[in-house]
């Protein structure tokens, strides 16, 4: 705090008239111009330089209180400004305004002026204090930085907020954090970050299998039968007979001969060439007949056969 202008203090002097009538009378009294008697009117300032004791209160401070000037008049002698009135515009400036009660144009505080009225009871939270300080309080109360931004919109919600709880950054898609599946057969489906997160399964199990009347032929990877093996009887070789087939399998190939009938050595050889009906006295059998090749020219039988053989 400024401190106060230096120099004496105002002091006040008695000063006292006399009247040469009163002089000479023994100086009976200092009153009026008669030859003996009278007072002046009761004004301490206006008649005596001193002061009038209503006219001062705690403000001031005297060297004697009360004085007796006339047998009616009581006055205050040499009275002045406590020294605590000390502070003008010219000691007290800048900063600074005088304050408080005023004695004869001094003031008995010098304190910051009013604009220097925030500190961190009024001025806290988004806010600070700011510019020139006095006293502990400064002329200033402005929002902080920190605090002036927008907060971040984020899709994914927020990564970090600053002292002033304003989103500064994003978290990122966390979709885009994992890794994508390796797929045998492709990829079923995606993420929002265009990873793929399911598999497709083998079109293979998904085929129907191949009814098969005898054996699978072949099966795809997932076991499901897709070909069928053909009849085995028709891998087979057909017999080759001389004398007719006895059998067949189920796809019409010869599995079996029929038995040739045993050679004539003294004969010619036996040619099967018909198979007549021969009704005899002594049976209703029908027999197979069977000629010498000599019998039979250009399918016409020219012999008669002298042997017979049932069928």
């Amino acid at each position: 705090m400024p401190e106060p202008l230096s120099g004496s203090h105002d002091t006040f002097s008695l000063a006292a008239t006399w009247w040469l009538p009163d002089w000479q009378g023994s100086q009976g009294a200092r009153g009026s111009d008669d030859i003996g008697g009278g007072d002046h009117d009761g004004n301490c300032e206006k008649n005596y330089g001193m002061h009038t004791p209503s006219n001062i209160d705690n403000r001031y401070i005297c060297s004697k209180y009360n004085y007796n000037v006339t047998s009616s008049l009581k006055c205050h002698v040499n009275c002045r400004c406590k020294d605590e009135y000390k502070y003008t515009s010219s000691n007290c400036s800048g900063k600074y305004t005088v304050s408080g009660s005023s004695c004869e144009g001094k003031y008995n505080q010098c304190v910051c002026k009013s604009e220097f009225k925030y500190n961190s009871s009024n001025c806290s939270g988004e806010y600070e204090v700011s510019g020139t300080s006095c006293g502990g309080n400064y002329n200033g109360c402005t929002i902080r930085p920190e605090c002036t931004v927008s907060s971040m919109s984020c899709t994914y919600g927020c990564a970090g907020y600053n002292s002033c709880d304003r989103c500064t950054s994003c978290k990122s898609n966390p979709d885009c954090d994992v890794s994508d599946k390796s797929c045998t057969y492709g990829c079923a489906s995606y993420n929002s970050c265009s990873k793929c997160t399911s598999c497709k399964s083998n079109p293979d199990c998904s085929a129907t299998a191949v009814s098969c009347d005898y054996e699978c032929a072949s099966t795809n990877s997932c076991g499901i039968c897709t070909s069928c093996s053909g009849n085995p009887d028709c891998d087979v070789s057909d017999k080759s007979c001389d004398c007719g087939c006895s059998s067949t399998n189920s796809c019409g190939k010869c599995t079996s001969c029929k038995s040739c009938p045993p050679s004539d050595p003294c004969s010619a050889p036996i040619v099967p060439v018909a198979l007549v009906t021969v009704t005899p006295a002594t049976t209703n059998a029908a027999t197979a007949v069977f000629l010498p090749a000599s019998a039979v020219q250009d399918g016409i039988v020219t012999a008669v056969v002298a042997a017979e053989e049932d069928v």
